[in-house]
């Protein structure tokens, strides 16, 4: 879907950021490279933004991949996402949204009067008004606090950008 300022009701755009509680500077993450029994686990660790926010250390299990670089992909992906406090933005749109639910990326065009432009943004909650025949969502957008451009480093897909999927065993 693509949102444009003519689909937004007047008067319902609001703007925000990622709360400085759900921002965690210090990502450990533990992992096997075998899934045997009794294999002695590793650890890897992303560190960012420590200086401006402080010290707040996240602890995960990596047990969806056993692969060094996969490890390494995923964490500084997730690294990036929540040691960044991001844009958010909520907004009351027609029907036309409907079908949309949480997880859905949509384009949205906030036209040439924002600072923001054009971006991606994914809908974190959607929900629907029987009295106004509207629905209200609630989005994220990949723009860090501070900046007036989207992340390219985020969603990779959407420049295209080669990510060699082959494993080598």
């Amino acid at each position: 879907m693509h949102l444009t300022t003519a689909q937004i009701i007047e008067r319902s755009m609001s703007f925000g950021f990622t709360p400085i509680e759900e921002l965690y500077t210090k990502i450990k993450v533990t992992w096997t490279p075998t899934y045997l029994e009794g294999e002695i686990e590793r650890f890897s660790t992303y560190r960012n933004n420590i200086s401006m926010f402080g010290d707040k250390e996240l602890n995960r299990s990596m047990f969806i991949y056993n692969i060094p670089t996969y490890i390494d992909w995923s964490l500084t992906f997730w690294g990036n996402i929540l040691s960044n406090s991001w844009r958010k933005v909520t907004v009351k749109v027609g029907l036309e949204a409907v079908r949309l639910q949480p997880f859905d990326v949509i384009q949205i065009d906030l036209g040439p009067t924002s600072v923001l432009g054009t971006s991606y943004a994914l809908v974190e909650r959607s929900v629907f008004d029987p009295t106004s025949f509207s629905v209200t969502l609630e989005l994220w957008l990949p723009i860090k606090a501070g900046t007036t451009v989207m992340d390219e480093t985020v969603w990779s897909w959407i420049h295209e950008v080669d990510i060699p999927l082959g494993i080598g065993l």
